[in-house]
């Protein structure tokens, strides 16, 4: 049977497009008649053809893109293109989409884990301004939907700043693991207990966080390396939408 080695390529792009190594989140192995597809996300591969518009990863991309990345994006062979992540309408042609829809995807999750959530007297998401690969602003749209709707009072903030006032009650929904980390530390620091005192809720599922008991709300990885291994090895195209789930762990 062929075997078939997938690296897959995620980031986001800026004006131009780079890429950055990570730690992969997930894995597996997909067969099917056109033979097997070992997947990994979260492990770049660099082959770069260069556009006007900059040089491009070939593979798939995860985007969130000005003009001049999407046109040079376009100019990928569409066999070669899939997108992941970010829905784009504006990628021409029939290719390989597994997406997420953020803002509906935090909202739905957020009303999932209401039993839990409605517990504490604040929420509080710490959704980063200044990060260097932007997420998509539709989760703090979702997130303030779920609030106004279930009329929990709520606040936007960019950081875990150093010495912050934390009060009991307050829950927290961290994005990116270094505001999760100093989060962590200033609520042990301030002896307050992680899931009674003060809630803990992360974007994004990992084995560490897993490891240490913090609760998410995430996109399954798993379900969209394996989706993606289906369609290319069954040579399908389309757009696929990737399930997101409240997981309740210890720190809620």
């Amino acid at each position: 049977m062929k075997n078939i080695t997938l690296i897959m390529v995620l980031f986001c792009a800026t004006q131009l497009v780079n890429a950055q190594e990570t730690i992969p989140v997930s894995g597996g192995e997909a067969a099917g008649a056109g033979g097997t597809v070992s997947h990994t996300i979260g492990q770049l591969i660099y082959t770069n053809p260069t556009t006007a518009a900059g040089s491009l990863n070939q593979g798939i991309q995860h985007i969130s893109a000005p003009e001049n990345v999407l046109q040079a994006i376009n100019k990928i062979p569409k066999e070669k293109l899939i997108m992941l992540d970010n829905l784009n309408n504006k990628i021409e042609g029939k290719i390989v989409k597994v997406y997420q829809e953020f803002e509906n995807d935090i909202y739905k999750s957020l009303i999932e884990g209401y039993e839990k959530i409605v517990k504490y007297k604040k929420l509080v998401m710490v959704y980063p301004t200044k990060s260097v690969y932007p997420y998509p602003k539709r989760i703090v749209h979702g997130f303030r939907k779920f609030c106004i709707e279930k009329s929990l009072d709520f606040e936007v903030i960019d950081e875990i700043y150093e010495d912050m006032i934390l009060k009991n009650g307050d829950l927290f929904i961290t994005i990116v693991e270094d505001d999760l980390v100093s989060l962590v530390h200033q609520i042990r620091d301030n002896e307050f207990t992680i899931g009674k005192d003060i809630g803990v809720l992360s974007y994004n599922d990992t084995p560490l966080k897993d490891l240490l008991g913090i609760s998410v709300i995430s996109t399954d990885f798993n379900m969209m390396g394996a989706t993606t291994a289906h369609m290319i090895l069954n040579k399908e195209k389309g757009s696929v939408k990737n399930p997101f789930n409240f997981i309740d762990r210890a720190s809620m």
